[in-house]
């Protein structure tokens, strides 16, 4: 039996007197990747917003493992919702290193070596090239570096949800398929919602995906067996 980590039901959020994203009802299960597919202006940036916390939302309800979700960006990261924002959200100005350790701020002031040595091994399994660039600047990485570490940061918090939003945003083909190779170890860990326009790599490495399109859920399909007129006509609005 499959455990719902996300569950959001008839959800409305908007800027000023317009809604942007309606009715929208989907969910997400332990240790499963999910993608939201759609073009520039149809709402996938604002539905991560408001799953973060960043955004609020006007009706419906988000909840985490069956229950509500606390109301801020700070109280979802301690339950475990961490959103990875599009265009390599780090500092620039820090190590990699000194990046990964902003990751662990949910468990200030119990910070724990031993909870730093796991969750560092790890993100260095995953990532070997930030192990080979610990020391240094982080603006100095190049964009799929980045990318990656910025995903490792948000690993840090010890997620049951990662958001990621369009992670393949400005990076080459080649990056772009390391990048998403590392889901196949990022759901032993959590789930993943994924927000992205690029189909190819929505089919071959989530599970389901939903298709937006000016705001609303256009359709639902299990990733092995999708039918690409459908997907075609509900990206498109056709």
């Amino acid at each position: 039996m499959t455990s719902e980590v996300l569950s959001v039901r008839s959800l409305t959020a908007g800027y000023g007197s317009g809604d942007v994203i309606t009715d929208i009802n989907i969910h997400v299960n332990q240790n499963e990747v999910v993608g939201v597919l759609g073009l520039n202006g149809a709402g996938k940036t604002t539905l991560m917003k408001v799953l973060a916390g960043l955004h609020p939302l006007r009706e419906g309800e988000i909840l985490l493992s069956g229950s509500v979700i606390a109301k801020t960006t700070r109280q979802r990261i301690r339950q475990g919702v961490v959103l990875v924002a599009e265009g390599h959200d780090i500092v620039r100005t820090l190590t990699v290193v000194e990046n990964l350790k902003f990751g662990l701020f949910p468990f200030w002031p119990k910070t724990s070596k031993a909870r730093w040595n796991n969750n560092i091994d790890f993100v260095f399994q995953m990532f070997p090239i930030l192990k080979q660039r610990s020391g240094q600047t982080s603006g100095l990485l190049s964009g799929g570096e980045q990318q990656m570490l910025a995903i490792a940061r948000g690993l840090m918090t010890e997620p049951k949800l990662l958001l990621l939003d369009e992670p393949s945003l400005g990076l080459a083909p080649l990056v772009v398929s390391e990048v998403f190779e590392h889901t196949k170890l990022l759901r032993q860990k959590c789930a993943l919602l994924i927000v992205e326009q690029n189909l190819r790599k929505i089919s071959e490495y989530c599970d389901r995906f939903y298709v937006m399109n000016l705001g609303s859920l256009k359709l639902e399909t299990p990733a092995s067996n999708f039918d690409r007129d459908l997907v075609k006509s509900a990206y498109f609005g056709i």
